[in-house]
């Protein structure tokens, strides 16, 4: 079954996009230890190339970065190349989140099994697309020339290909419909120094945010499920409301009116009955 949403997507849509976490200490080498706890359950993909790795994990050994023999996202633990020495302080930069990626990914799969199922079909994905730019040195905001982009495959900033959306660089407007790109720091002044790679246009963007708008729903139940009565922020920083359960529901059912929208803008082509909680 081809997926069509992406994780990253539908990180941006409940607003729970990875977080940054910078020189965490995770323990002190003894000369034998090879593997190292972090401080949470779940590591996560934090630069949208579906993998977890060097790109979204770094261990330093008093300061000094160290090889890394494999990771461990859903344990949260890293198994280094060399045991560090004695006494020495070992820290990690890396991506963390109290969503897990996987619990996405399965909803994902799901739902785009889910549409293919009822509609007997396979839906083509749209336009890729690779768009280089020249830098200035002071210009922050690049337009596309295809749009609307509904995701950011890879880029090339300055040589730097690990950069944090919402943090280094925002997609405006704020949803799946995307026209351009700022960042937060302008980028050198330099020829095809700006180079992005992203998904455009609207054949199947209906299908697309069906299913987005689909997981996303039921991620506010386990949102709700998770946080009690207590409730738990939709962002990393902590910095946006609380979603309570009750609010989640709210959340949800405002969601499941665009659904059936889509489904009534769709029903030419799809039979869906919406999932209650």
């Amino acid at each position: 079954v081809k997926l069509y949403a992406t994780v990253r997507s539908v990180r941006r849509m409940l607003g729970r996009l990875p977080q940054f976490i910078d020189n965490a200490p995770i323990g002190t080498g003894d000369g034998t230890t090879v593997k190292f706890y972090f401080n949470t359950r779940y590591l996560i993909d934090g630069n949208g190339d579906g993998i977890i790795d060097g790109d979204d994990v770094t261990i330093y050994s008093d300061d000094t970065s160290v090889a890394i023999d494999h990771i461990n996202a859903e344990k949260g633990y890293v198994v280094l190349g060399t045991a560090p020495q004695s006494e020495t302080a070992i820290t990690a930069d890396f991506f963390k989140s109290d969503l897990p990626d996987w619990e996405i990914e399965e909803e994902i799969k799901n739902f785009s099994k889910l549409i293919e199922d009822k509609t007997g079909n396979t839906f083509a994905y749209d336009g890729l697309y690779t768009q280089i730019w020249d830098g200035s040195g002071e210009e922050k905001d690049f337009f596309f020339d295809r749009y609307p982009v509904y995701e950011i495959v890879s880029y090339d900033i300055d040589g730097d290909t690990s950069l944090v959306e919402d943090t280094d660089y925002y997609l405006y407007p704020k949803s799946d419909k995307a026209l351009y790109i700022t960042f937060e720091t302008p980028p050198l002044k330099d020829n095809k120094n700006v180079s992005i790679t992203y998904r455009y246009g609207e054949s199947n963007e209906k299908v697309n945010r069906w299913v987005r708008l689909n997981v996303v729903s039921n991620m506010f139940r386990f949102i709700a499920m998770k946080s009690g009565n207590t409730g738990i922020y939709v962002s990393p920083q902590n910095t946006s409301p609380i979603i309570t359960p009750d609010r989640a529901v709210s959340l949800r059912n405002q969601l499941r009116e665009e659904i059936r929208e889509l489904e009534l803008q769709l029903s030419g082509m799809i039979r869906v009955e919406i999932l209650d909680a």
